[in-house]
């Protein structure tokens, strides 16, 4: 387009110098065509500037478009390995934490399974205990018991024998009531025994 019109205007000054005829054109439509001829070649050039300015930045966002696709592919593939790690992490978290699960469950069945012997063991004992008090108890009443008739009969014989065997008289009673004493000392003695 542009050539055309540089071609055009240059006939446009060819035939501006060459003699005027009568017969032909007359020289304000020359010159009206030149200035004409001459606005389109600006017009051209000027479109062929921005054209040529376009394809300048074309070319450099073309490469630059390389390079930020060449990034976004080396970024791509960054998170695809990424990504991959993550899944074998994942697998072996979950693999762990199944272990985990397991072991917990194992040690939550060896728990129950050593609190129930435990509280079979606390109650075995509990019932021995109970077993020993009641012994104790009964032993204590018979010990009591037998304790009561040694006394009963400790007494007979005392009062017997000592009616027999001393003879009745200040002295006599003093010892009496001593020997008394004693014996109730060493009858509670036994009872805290």
């Amino acid at each position: 387009v542009l050539k055309k019109l540089k071609d055009e205007a240059k006939t446009c000054r060819l035939e501006e110098k060459r003699p005027s005829c009568s017969d032909g054109p007359h020289p304000d439509q020359i010159d009206a065509k030149i200035d004409k001829a001459m606005i389109q070649c600006n017009e051209a050039e000027n479109l062929c500037k921005t054209y040529e300015h376009i394809v300048q930045r074309l070319k450099e966002e073309r490469i630059s478009f390389d390079k930020q696709l060449a990034a976004l592919e080396r970024t791509m593939q960054s998170k695809q390995r990424d990504n991959d790690e993550l899944l074998l992490l994942s697998g072996d978290s979950n693999h762990a934490r199944d272990g985990a699960q397991q072991n917990l469950i194992k040690a939550k069945c060896s728990f129950q399974d050593s609190k129930a012997c435990r509280t079979r063991e606390i109650r075995e004992k509990e019932q021995q205990i109970k077993i020993r008090r009641q012994m104790l108890h009964k032993q204590e009443r018979s010990d009591a018991e037998k304790t009561k008739s040694l006394e009963d009969e400790n007494r007979n014989k005392s009062t017997s024998s000592l009616a027999e065997s001393v003879p009745i008289g200040p002295k006599s009673a003093r010892q009496a009531a001593k020997e008394q004493e004693m014996l109730d000392g060493y009858i509670r003695d036994f009872h805290k025994l």
